[in-house]
């Protein structure tokens, strides 16, 4: 019997932007999937008609999260085979997750949450550190992400003040191995390790993403980071379908920049088993 999976987007993102798709479909299809596109607010499509339902590249849930939990919610409703699951999806959506993960002996980048409406004084955050990150506690691509330093202006905290107003913020020391050295992804499918790339900020640029000329490159990690990766998974009940640890080495060890539960670049087409490996693990769970 041929299964029917839906891989869900957003509405007008070109296919070159979504390269992990063309590795995926080819590699599903070769085992008798049958796939289709379908973008999460489009009301004409029937989730229930789909054996399983994909999270790929809903890169715009973050401008309109309640809609987004409103999806999610007639997902359960209807019983929808969602992967990642809703409530997986749920806790990752506000980055507070990384608080509490900090609470559970998990090496975490420091984090400071600024709950929407509670005006802050720069100053008092930045008393004692060099330079700090402050971005939306929902957030992805770097949206409205801010990069400042002691010597911080007035339209710094002006910009702070109207995000507030309407969006939780988090706030973290801004780390130079960052642009030193790059950012760390691993990906894991059903809890294991499966492949890693490295991400490099372009010259004089903080964030990595390629939205602002960062590039990907393959990277081999040691057994010592595969481990340390995967303990930054071992506080989840139960092992998502796939999974992106975003991690920086700091004093040698690796450091959670973001665990990466919904829509996450896999990068599939940086490693020649990727793609087979990730369908793997899908039929894995459909034999649950």
């Amino acid at each position: 019997m041929t299964l029917s999976i839906a891989l869900v987007t957003a509405a007008d993102i070109p296919a070159h932007k979504k390269p992990d798709e063309q590795h995926l479909v080819a590699a599903l299809r070769a085992h008798g999937f049958d796939c289709h596109e379908a973008v999460w607010n489009d009301s004409s499509v029937k989730w229930t008609a789909f054996d399983i339902v994909l999270l790929r590249s809903t890169w715009d849930y973050h401008l309109v999260p309640d809609a987004f939990c409103a999806w999610l919610d007639q997902c359960v409703q209807h019983s929808v085979r969602l992967f990642n699951p809703p409530e997986v999806v749920r806790w990752n959506m506000h980055k507070s997750y990384l608080i509490e993960l900090a609470g559970q002996d998990v090496a975490v980048v420091p984090s400071q949450l600024l709950p929407r409406g509670e005006q802050t004084q720069l100053a008092d955050l930045v008393t004692g550190k060099k330079e700090i990150i402050i971005k939306p506690a929902i957030s992805a691509t770097a949206w409205h992400t801010r990069r400042i330093g002691a010597a911080f202006t007035e339209q710094d905290q002006v910009w702070l003040n109207q995000r507030i107003t309407e969006l939780d913020m988090l706030v973290q020391p801004y780390l130079p191995e960052i642009a030193e050295h790059g950012e760390f992804s691993f990906m894991f499918f059903n809890g294991r390790f499966s492949h890693a790339v490295l991400k490099q900020a372009r010259e004089g640029e903080f964030r990595v993403q390629s939205d602002f000329g960062g590039t990907e490159i393959t990277y081999r990690p040691s057994p010592q980071e595969i481990t340390e990766a995967a303990d930054m998974l071992r506080t989840l009940s139960n092992p998502p379908l796939y999974a992106r640890v975003d991690a920086a080495r700091v004093d040698g060890k690796l450091v959670l920049m973001e665990l990466e539960l919904i829509e996450p670049q896999l990068f599939l087409g940086l490693h020649d088993q990727a793609a087979s490996l990730f369908m793997a693990a899908i039929k894995e769970k459909l034999r649950q």
